[in-house]
């Protein structure tokens, strides 16, 4: 993989990814919210096994998902993802960054188990109970609290 002159593949060791656009907040001040050009797009597990292979990811020492355009604890295969990361190379650091107010706690549970020691979550939670749904529209307090 080339990246015209700039860079070669074998030089990268960290990414940013966005799996998807879709979010399942309004947050007013969102560029997400009512633009016509976010189209919900979402990368499925094999898609992202064609853009990250096996050997790629070998060299990676960090990972980061997350949501410009979209939250990637909201993506169908974000856990695939991780999990396919975590096989091929398993010191890689991990890392999400969310509005966690759309899973369930098995769901959060497997994604700590798939992290372990090496990883981590940055919620990005707007005000508290009283005011969190002023800038975080859609998302459940008591989902993103618990």
């Amino acid at each position: 993989m080339n990246f015209h002159g700039m860079y070669n593949s074998s030089q990268i060791t960290h990414i940013h990814f966005e799996p998807t656009q879709r979010c399942q907040a309004a947050c007013p001040m969102c560029d997400r919210t009512n633009n016509p050009h976010i189209k919900n797009a979402e990368l499925s597990s094999e898609q992202f096994r064609l853009i990250i292979d096996a050997d790629f990811t070998k060299q990676l020492k960090s990972f980061l998902m997350c949501g410009n355009h979209g939250d990637p604890m909201i993506a169908k295969d974000t856990l695939d993802m991780y999990k396919w990361l975590r096989y091929n190379n398993p010191k890689l650091y991990l890392h999400m960054t969310t509005n966690g107010g759309g899973r369930s706690d098995n769901w959060w549970k497997e994604l700590a188990h798939i992290f372990g020691k090496d990883g981590r979550v940055t919620f990005s939670v707007d005000g508290l109970e009283d005011t969190n749904h002023l800038y975080r529209v859609n998302v459940n307090w008591d989902r993103v609290e618990n």
